[in-house]
């Protein structure tokens, strides 16, 4: 359980972390938190697929607690890109 926390608290300072920046340089932050989403995929993958065969974790497992893991990082990123101004 405190594994998935700590990576949600990583997600979500992941899609700051586009926003801001994206924001610092000019870019679109609407873009920026949509760019985060897919990054954010790839690196849930990587982990659920870590605990799959790296760690010998049960699939089912992996796949109840990829939901948090992505999701509400993603809910989060989704939310600004609707709301921010581009």
């Amino acid at each position: 359980m405190q594994h998935m926390a700590v990576l949600v608290v990583i997600g979500l300072a992941v899609v700051g972390v586009f926003v801001i920046t994206a924001g610092m340089m000019g870019a679109s932050r609407t873009a920026a938190a949509r760019a985060s989403i897919r990054a954010w995929l790839a690196a849930a993958i990587a982990n659920a697929l870590y605990g799959v065969f790296g760690a010998a974790l049960p699939r089912v497992n992996e796949l109840a607690a990829f939901v948090p893991v992505f999701g509400v990082p993603a809910l989060v990123a989704y939310l600004l890109s609707r709301f921010l101004s581009p």
